[in-house]
């Protein structure tokens, strides 16, 4: 008789152990795998982040998130229709600062001169890259943009 307490003693001893593994041990090895496959996902992808300084102009934050979303498609299929959507995608910023989104000139928050309601995303987004292929002014107007940019506009009054 002894023989058969020992062994229910064992059984309930192991079946204990395994309880606590799986609710203590078991959860975190889940979470920490999950981690690890979040972290290789988003080092794979760097998005672009808005310009603090900008947060407030009108159009700025609408802008910058269409261009975002189309460079992180593109970032994920590396397509020449999405580079070619990046490219001559048009948005409007206000450059001057003054309220309202005409068609005149300002800077862009990338320092160049462009025209407020006549803006592509390579003028608010550094660089957009897939692999070796950056999409930046030079590459959108020397493969990708089929009219090009211009900047005929208003020059703001004084």
């Amino acid at each position: 008789m002894e023989l058969k307490y020992l062994l229910v003693i064992y059984i309930i001893i192991a079946a204990v152990a395994v309880s606590i593994y799986l609710i203590f041990f078991l959860p975190k090895a889940e979470t920490s795998q999950t981690t690890s496959k979040t972290t290789t996902t988003s080092s794979s992808i760097t998005l672009p982040q808005p310009d603090a300084s900008w947060s407030t102009v009108v159009g700025y934050t609408q802008s910058f998130n269409i261009c975002r979303d189309i460079c992180q498609q593109y970032q994920l299929d590396c397509k020449v229709e999405t580079a070619k959507q990046y490219c001559s995608t048009v948005i409007a910023v206000d450059l001057n600062r003054d309220g309202t989104i005409q068609n005149s000139r300002g800077f862009t928050p990338r320092g160049g001169g462009a025209c407020e309601n006549s803006l592509r995303c390579f003028d608010i987004i550094a660089e957009c890259k897939c692999s070796r292929s950056v999409l930046d002014v030079g590459t959108c107007i020397n493969s990708y943009l089929e009219q090009p940019v211009t900047s005929e506009c208003s020059m703001p009054s004084a």
